[in-house]
């Protein structure tokens, strides 16, 4: 994610009357991101539109973050398979 420091300069340089080669040079980005940027129309940073993948989970971390004691003393549940079994074969 660019910067709103890198954003400001972008349109500042565009107000100039700079070229999208000429600012993705100077400012050391990529000329698809000066367009990205400069389409935006906006200088404050985008939010990230990301769903949370950690939701339908958060249950079952909490429950093994409890059992783990934060972290210390934790064992890995025996339902679970080994963390050195692997499907791959040894050679």
């Amino acid at each position: 994610m660019i910067d709103q420091e890198l954003r400001t300069a972008t349109f500042a340089l565009r107000g100039k009357g700079q070229g999208m080669r000429v600012i993705a040079r100077a400012l050391g980005l990529s000329r698809n991101t000066v367009r990205e940027i400069l389409r935006s129309g906006q200088v404050a940073v985008p939010a990230a539109a990301r769903a949370d993948l950690t939701e339908p989970h958060a249950d079952l971390v909490r429950d093994l973050y409890a059992r783990c004691e934060g972290g210390t003393g934790c064992a890995w549940p025996r339902s679970w398979p080994s963390a050195r079994s692997s499907s791959r074969t040894r050679r």
